[in-house]
């Protein structure tokens, strides 16, 4: 041991100094390799949907994937497959719990999959901090519309409940509706069962629902031409750390406004750890333990899928003309936010779904 530290010790110190530059180029130049190295060429990826085909999810799964195909590295075939079940739950489980990490198989899922409440529920196996997230699509905010025969409904009860078409009770968009019973006294029931969104609405315009949530300005203008329906209020756009209306809805109130100075430190905390989670949309993951190379071969076709000029004009007519790119690292960081959210905050958002619950059974609990 002495002999070979005398030895380095003898060793001129320019030589020393050339031989770590080496190390340290060869070092970066095959990890360049290595990311170079990841293709697709001749394989088939396959993107999992967690919701039902032609709602949002499925909508927005089939316009990015042959985009991402297009950008990763050899430019493999892309299949989809819907696999329906729990809100996307069940598609998100069977991609943490029975996939390889290899890269082919990527799994599309929904802002409500990131819920806390859902996060932390029994039949939710993913652990959403270990996911491999690839980036996400988000509309320029959840909004909740209204038919306008219900309007009178909303603030007495003395009257009949607003009705509200909801999946499950836990879709971020229609809890903005809970919010507001909560703080401002909204009279509402609760319909569950719905598959998807389009289901929703449809279910708003057949009559048999008063008020739904959509991110999807294309989604009800025709609902809205037909004068039966009307915004009622909106999670906005989040950037440069502030949240903003929509240019589309500039006379329609934040829900941040339609309840300032109404809740609590409590609601608060709650409603800050909440109020993240609404601005991913619809995102993209592998599965936990994809390797890093592959993740980041993902992650860089992803971005150049939002920069695609083609890819832009579809989903400004088939998302929202307000429509925005999330990154795969911002989402990760949203997804650790809502995993960690605090017991507190955590249980005053039980306390909102359990709210959600009572007013779909009629219990006093509601009120």
């Amino acid at each position: 041991m002495r002999n070979a530290y005398g030895a380095l010790a003898r060793f001129p110190r320019a030589a020393l100094f050339a031989a770590a530059l080496v190390a340290v180029v060869s070092a970066t130049f095959t990890g360049r390799s290595a990311r170079a190295d990841v293709s697709f060429e001749g394989q088939t990826v396959r993107m999992v949907i967690g919701l039902k085909a032609g709602g949002g999810t499925d909508l927005q799964a089939r316009l990015v994937g042959p985009f991402l195909a297009k950008y990763l590295p050899g430019s493999p075939k892309m299949v989809f497959v819907n696999m329906p079940g729990a809100d996307g739950v069940l598609a998100l489980n069977y991609g943490a719990l029975q996939t390889k990490p290899d890269g082919l198989t990527l799994i599309a899922g929904s802002a409500s999959n990131l819920n806390p409440s859902v996060l932390k529920a029994e039949q939710t196996k993913y652990d959403a901090k270990t996911l491999g997230y690839v980036g996400g699509v988000a509309p320029a905010g959840t909004f909740l519309v209204i038919r306008k025969d219900a309007m009178a409904r909303l603030n007495d009860r003395s009257k009949p409940p607003v009705v509200v078409a909801d999946v499950d009770g836990f879709r971020s968009g229609v809890v903005m509706a809970a919010w507001g019973a909560l703080y401002n006294n909204w009279n509402l029931r609760w319909v569950f069962g719905y598959p998807g969104t389009n289901d929703m609405v449809m279910a708003v315009q057949r009559g048999e629902a008063d008020l739904t949530g959509t991110a999807s300005l294309a989604q009800i203008n025709n609902l809205a031409k037909t004068g039966l329906v009307e915004p009622l209020v909106q999670m906005g756009i989040y950037a440069d750390g502030k949240v903003t209306r929509r240019k589309a809805l500039a006379d329609v109130p934040l829900i941040t406004e339609v309840l300032e100075g109404k809740m609590d430190e409590e609601g608060r905390e709650a409603f800050r750890n909440w109020l993240p989670g609404n601005q991913v949309g619809k995102w993209f993951t592998l599965p936990p333990g994809a390797p890093a190379d592959v993740l980041a071969a993902y992650r860089a076709a992803f971005d150049k899928v939002g920069a695609d000029a083609e890819f832009v004009r579809l989903a400004q007519q088939q998302i929202d003309p307000d429509f925005s790119m999330t990154s795969g690292a911002d989402l990760a960081e949203i997804a650790r936010t809502m995993a960690n959210a605090s017991p507190t905050s955590q249980a005053f958002m039980d306390h909102i779904y359990e709210r959600i619950a009572a007013m779909r059974s009629g219990s006093s609990a509601a009120k």
